[in-house]
């Protein structure tokens, strides 16, 4: 197990780059502190685990064939994974989870350029059909009136609203990021 900054054997805290909780750990307190700050972490996974998977179903439903997240190989030689791969690799798509104005009202360019770059990741792999794929109506309408002629006609922007209940819990985990970035581009900590 590594040691920490502060001399304690276990894995990932705010000082060491690695992964799990051991059950080695000498200092237990020291552990409590790190989770208390994980506690205030967004849990992004949920987009991960639950929404992409969601999405994968309903395009199976359309196409007739299984969609699995895969890594692909990009016309540029680099690799890159995609959310919803078809069985015969003709169908590729990206899956956005974001949600529409900001906080203040304006528009969310950082999310707008994270689609438009997922168009440029699109573009690289040889697929008949390629689509973005947004969760959001209020996204999907602010980003087609921001990139309007725009956007390469090789690539569908296509809106799949989530069930409301998982559009909810969505909701909650992108503010909880959204605030998360607020606070590291003033400063501010929330640290136990």
């Amino acid at each position: 197990l590594p040691v920490c900054q502060r001399g304690v054997r276990h894995w990932r805290c705010h000082c060491t780059a690695t992964t799990r909780p051991s059950v080695r750990t000498k200092n237990r307190g020291h552990w409590d502190r790190f989770s208390a700050r994980l506690s205030n972490v967004a849990d992004t996974s949920y987009l991960r685990y639950t929404v992409e998977p969601w999405i994968r179903d309903q395009l199976q439903g359309t196409y007739r064939q299984t969609f699995t997240s895969q890594v692909l190989e990009l016309r540029t030689g680099g690799r890159r994974e995609f959310d919803a791969v078809s069985e015969d690799r003709c169908v590729v798509a990206s899956v956005k989870a974001h949600s529409g104005a900001t906080s203040s009202g304006g528009i969310p360019s950082a999310k707008i350029n994270s689609a438009l770059l997922e168009i440029y990741f699109l573009m690289l792999v040889p697929a008949d059909e390629r689509i973005l794929v947004l969760t959001n109506p209020e996204f999907f309408a602010i980003f087609n009136r921001s990139t309007k002629g725009r956007v390469v006609p090789e690539v569908r922007v296509e809106l799949m609203p989530l069930p409301l209940d998982m559009q909810t819990r969505v909701d909650a985990v992108t503010k909880r990021a959204s605030d998360e970035m607020a606070r590291e581009s003033t400063g501010v900590s929330r640290d136990v």
